[in-house]
């Protein structure tokens, strides 16, 4: 039996020169871990803490602290109460939690199962690679399936705070009915190279499905070894023998909200370089952008003195904000919508409704294209009250002279004068505007040209 893991234990000899990192599984068998639920939250119309009636291939769950008013438990796997729990039955509770009955084995390589808080590693150098060290935190339970490549040996595996050996690692499946770990030895890459991860072999773990990821930017970029585009910057340099790449970090990379990562990678040309990823903290808001533009200005300006042979440089474009992008798509349609209603609203009332007998565009000033007038003009009702030249607003222009209006033969002619009082006196061209509208009166005076220069006078008679 041990002859099988021997070249495994070669190559723990090989690797304890290697600076490793330490890498924490994060995945579990928890019934009290609301990833373990269906739909991640309590349900409704049900009271109580249902198991599926079989665990199937993971075969454990464990219990921790809760309050519940019944257990269900299943008909088929295993249920261990963890360390310091606390159940407590209360028939007051009517929480109901459901554990889902799709939960699976996790695969030692899936990288969301792997914490790391730097958001600039990409993928696969979340997960395990030679030299690293493999931390799965107590007072929890697993369902591990363990491919542990034969030149990707983890440094140390600590298992609840207890540090165990490859070997026992990988026995755990041979004595345990219902194992947390289950193991399998796949060949080695043949691409080995002990300065790099596995980001050349991202066709073995991506295709496992990146669906707890959603795309934040504008044409995110490709990072080899991320399983899907990256929201960030990212550069690839071909560096001198004498290329100090602490002392370019030391200068470039230390704003406090930004994440960057660096590790080699083989090009299509199979040349070895540094791919330098770099994001925001948190999540994305395009400042690490903006600082990863003016850095490879900088450098692109004098790469010879930082020992670089070549810089290239790929950059996303802009946030994207998914609530607010359909705020945006709500707010267009519903102002579209109305904007249409009240179109066809207008034109119903001048075409059907009450205003259909209004001529609309005799009620509108003229205006002239070619000409605008230095001053507003008034609407038809007014205009022809204006007096234009000095501005002012008269009536008197409006009431009309009948001794003007008609080829009167007696105008301008001295009469002789009259008993009657109601004749009207002649007035002289000119004089009947000197006084404004004073001189204006308002009786008449009639002549009829086959009579000569006899006049007609019009008196009042008494009945």
């Amino acid at each position: 039996m041990l002859f099988k893991f021997l070249p495994i234990f070669m190559w723990l000899l090989l690797i304890n020169d290697i600076n490793g990192v330490t890498k924490t599984w994060i995945c579990n068998t928890n019934a009290d871990n609301r990833e373990n639920w269906v739909s991640g939250n309590y349900m409704k119309n049900c009271s109580g803490l249902h198991f599926p009636k079989s665990l199937g291939d993971i075969c454990l769950m464990s219990l921790g602290n809760i309050t519940t008013s019944t257990i269900y438990l299943p008909e088929t796997g295993d249920i261990e109460i963890r360390d310091n729990s606390d159940i407590v039955f209360s028939e007051e509770s009517k929480d109901c939690i459901i554990v889902r009955d799709d939960l699976k084995r996790e695969v030692y390589g899936d990288p969301k199962c792997w914490a790391n808080e730097n958001r600039a590693v990409p993928d696969l150098e979340r997960s395990p690679c030679h030299g690293d060290d493999l931390v799965f935190p107590p007072n929890n339970t697993y369902s591990v399936e363990l491919q542990i490549e034969r030149n990707m040996v983890p440094k140390s595996i600590a298992i609840r705070n207890e540090i165990v050996s490859l070997g026992q690692l990988l026995s755990y499946n041979t004595y345990d009915s219902c194992p947390e770990f289950w193991t399998s030895i796949p060949p080695p890459y043949s691409s080995y190279d002990s300065r790099m991860c596995r980001a050349n072999e991202y066709n073995y773990d991506c295709n496992r499905g990146t669906d707890w990821r959603q795309i934040s930017c504008s044409s995110p970029v490709y990072v080899k070894g991320h399983c899907t585009l990256f929201c960030g910057s990212v550069f690839l340099v071909e560096a001198k023998d004498d290329f100090d790449i602490k002392r370019w970090f030391k200068k470039f990379f230390k704003n406090p909200s930004v994440d960057v990562y660096y590790s080699f990678i083989k090009t299509d040309s199979g040349s070895l370089v540094y791919q330098v990823t770099m994001t925001d903290k948190g999540e994305f808001t395009g400042d690490s952008t903006f600082l990863a533009r003016r850095i490879y200005d900088n450098l692109k300006a004098d790469l010879s003195s930082w020992n670089i042979r070549s810089l290239n440089a790929s950059f996303s474009g802009l946030v994207l904000n998914p609530g607010k992008a359909f705020r945006n798509a709500v707010g267009i349609l519903v102002g579209t919508l109305f904007a249409v209603i009240f179109l066809f609203g207008l034109m119903f009332a001048f075409y059907e409704g009450p205003l259909k007998d209004v001529n609309i565009i005799q009620r509108l000033p003229s205006i002239s294209i070619t000409k605008p007038s230095k001053r507003a003009r008034k609407p038809f009702v007014f205009a022809k009250f204006e007096n234009r030249d000095d501005g002012v607003t008269s009536i008197c222009g409006s009431i009309v002279s009948l001794d003007k209006t008609f080829d009167n033969p007696m105008y301008g002619h001295q009469m002789a004068s009259t008993s009657s009082g109601s004749v009207m006196e002649p007035v002289e061209e000119g004089e009947e505007m000197k006084e404004g509208c004073s001189k204006i009166v308002s009786k008449s005076e009639f002549a009829n040209p086959l009579y000569g220069e006899d006049k007609i006078v019009v008196e009042d008679v008494d009945d």
